[in-house]
């Protein structure tokens, strides 16, 4: 714990795992690829280990909603953890006043009328500055809290390279599947052009419209989750 709060976070302690990795508990685990998916955000064990499991049975109904994120600057890098709020509760008198370590309030954006949180900003304890610019790691806590809604059109293009996923017409030396996934052997130039993608086969995205590139970078619009079994994303969106 103590070089916990000094920014030195031990990733292969058994005390934390990759967030995604959850789901190998959960219906989701004959589908799920854990090699596919990134590994730097992490959970803690307190935030998975929810009730006991039996054989076989999985935890479908038992996942514990993201609330509670610390985030720990170490150099030039800033890791983020998800914790359970008996951790946040006990950890918060220690990380009051920490310049290392920070306790982030977070929910997943359901609704219009809910405030977007992603940006880790509000009541973090201590608090951040203005210059405060919410980490990369942001919208694989979105992907994993279940968000359903998205600022812009530019988070949804970024949402697409992130799985993997062609949003325009694709150009020439790229194959891509009837549901929008990039095939493997198309990757290397998928990268070149659209950037990094950086999960497997078992997200699917199935736009409504033809042409996403029609919105124009500063049409608002959402997407609002159909469907989310723990390892399959069937996304329908629209403009608000």
């Amino acid at each position: 714990m103590g070089k916990f709060l000094d920014g030195v976070l031990n990733r292969f302690s058994a005390a934390f795992q990759p967030a995604f990795w959850t789901f190998t508990k959960t219906s989701a685990s004959t589908a799920f690829e854990p090699g596919a998916w990134p590994q730097d955000l992490l959970v803690t064990s307190d935030f998975v280990n929810t009730v006991l499991q039996s054989d076989n049975e999985p935890l479908d109904q038992y996942l514990r909603p993201v609330h509670w994120i610390v985030s720990i600057k170490y150099k030039n890098t800033i890791s983020c953890v998800i914790i359970s709020p008996h951790e946040a509760n006990e950890l918060m008198p220690l990380i009051r006043g920490n310049r290392k370590v920070t306790l982030h309030i977070y929910t997943p954006r359901l609704s219009l009328s809910n405030r977007s949180l992603e940006d880790l900003a509000f009541c973090a304890i201590p608090a951040v500055s203005k210059l405060w610019v919410a980490p990369s790691l942001a919208p694989q806590i979105n992907l994993f809290a279940g968000q359903l809604y998205l600022r812009d059109a530019w988070e949804y293009f970024a949402l697409c390279r992130f799985l993997g996923l062609s949003y325009k017409p694709p150009p020439e030396g790229v194959t891509v599947a009837v549901d929008g996934y990039v095939q493997r052997c198309s990757r290397m130039i998928f990268r070149s052009i659209y950037g990094h993608p950086k999960t497997g086969s078992c997200i699917v995205l199935l736009p409504l419209f033809e042409n996403p590139s029609v919105f124009s970078d500063n049409d608002p619009f959402h997407i609002w989750t159909s469907r989310f079994v723990l390892g399959e994303l069937s996304f329908l969106y629209s403009e608000i």
